[in-house]
C-alpha cells in the first residue's frame, strides 16, 4: 500500500529495511518529505528509507554519489575521477564502496546511480549551489573525455548556469539536428 504497488519502490523499501535489520517490522512512517510532483509520486516512508541507505556514507563517498547523481546517465571512471576534485585513491575507494552497497551500478565501462528513483532522492537533496557546481564539474570532465557529446554538454553547462558555454553547445546540437532534418529538435 505505501509503495503504490510499484516494484522499484518495493525493492528499495525492502533493501533499506534489510540494511537496517528490521525486515520483519512494518514500523511507522518517517519524517521524510516527498520529491517534486513532476515524477511518479513517492511516499515519505519510501523516500525516508532510501535516505537511510545513504546515512552511513562517509563524506568522500557521499560526494562521489552526489557527483554521479547530477548526471542522468553513465559516467566513465576517468570522468568521475576528473570531476571529483579529490585524490584518485579516495575516489576509487568511494566508487568501490558505492558499488558494493549497490548504490552505483556498472554498465558498459561506466557507472550510474543504481536506480533512477535513488538518483532523484540524492539529486533533490542537493542545495542549488551544489547542483550547479557539480553540473559544472561534470561538464568539464565530459568535455575533456567526450567533446562530441554536444547535447549532454549543453545540458550540464546550462544547468550550471554558464550561458556562454551552454550557448556554444546548444548551437552545435542544433546544427547536428538540422543535418538529420530534426527541425523540432533543432528549434
Amino acid at each position: 500500500r505505501e509503495t503504490g504497488g510499484i516494484p522499484l519502490f518495493i525493492i528499495e523499501a525492502l533493501r533499506a529495511q534489510y540494511e537496517q535489520g528490521d525486515l520483519g517490522d512494518a514500523g511507522e512512517g518517517t519524517d521524510g518529505e516527498s520529491s517534486a510532483a513532476e515524477h511518479l509520486p513517492m511516499t515519505p516512508r519510501v523516500h525516508g528509507l532510501m535516505r537511510s541507505r545513504l546515512g552511513g556514507l562517509d563524506a568522500e563517498t557521499r560526494a562521489v554519489l552526489d557527483l554521479v547523481a547530477v548526471h542522468d546517465g553513465e559516467l566513465a571512471l576517468t570522468e568521475i575521477v576528473a570531476a571529483a576534485e579529490a585524490p584518485d585513491e579516495a575516489v576509487l575507494r568511494a566508487v568501490d564502496e558505492l558499488a558494493r552497497r549497490r548504490l552505483l551500478a556498472e554498465h558498459a565501462g561506466g557507472y550510474r546511480v543504481s536506480h533512477e528513483l535513488l538518483r532523484r532522492v540524492v539529486y533533490d537533496d542537493l542545495p542549488l549551489s551544489s547542483r550547479m557546481d557539480l553540473h559544472r564539474r561534470v561538464a568539464l570532465a565530459v568535455e575533456a573525455h567526450r567533446p562530441d557529446e554536444v547535447e549532454l554538454l549543453a545540458h550540464h553547462f546550462a544547468t550550471a548556469r554558464i550561458p556562454d558555454r551552454a550557448a556554444d553547445y546548444l548551437e552545435r546540437a542544433a546544427d547536428r539536428a538540422l543535418e538529420v532534418r530534426a527541425y523540432d529538435t533543432a528549434a
